[in-house]
């Protein structure tokens, strides 16, 4: 069953497993393409399952974009640095497709904010191992941000 509640504490003897899938960072970056297949290759086989499952979120939106040096509130159209795809116009709230049992959402402005300090010292102290700029680097202190 998904989002299963739980007594507090340990679970009486002949309860079933209960299991969390997590998502995490930038999750609506193409979620409307690879939502049938997590559906069909983890959502089907846990509902199958004799056990309990929670979808858990913690999603980072890009809520503003840069338009010729001014700022909107237009959800931003997608381009991928690392190759040029894009230019697609996304829905920051497509996460509810995936139905999360408890999701907590952060807009990455605010965040990266948070991280400035913390990348500058790591910057300092490691060479930039992918030549970009540390834009790697970068997505990883994102990456960590929304897992933590």
């Amino acid at each position: 069953a998904r989002c299963g509640v739980a007594p507090a504490g340990d679970l009486p003897a002949g309860w079933p497993p209960r299991v969390a899938v997590g998502f995490f960072g930038l999750v609506y970056r193409n979620l409307a393409a690879t939502l049938p297949s997590i559906e069909r290759h983890v959502f089907a086989p846990l509902d199958a399952a004799p056990l309990r499952y929670d979808v858990l979120l913690h999603a980072m939106l890009v809520l503003r974009e840069p338009l010729g040096g001014a700022n909107t509130l237009a959800p931003p159209a997608w381009v991928t640095a690392r190759n040029g795809t894009g230019h697609v116009r996304l829905d920051p709230y497509s996460f509810v497709l995936l139905r999360p049992c408890a999701f907590e959402i952060e807009d990455q402005a605010l965040a990266l904010r948070a991280i400035a300090a913390r990348q500058a010292r790591l910057l300092r102290a490691v060479p930039d191992l992918w030549h970009d700029n540390y834009r790697s680097v970068h997505n990883y202190l994102v990456a960590l941000r929304s897992l933590g």
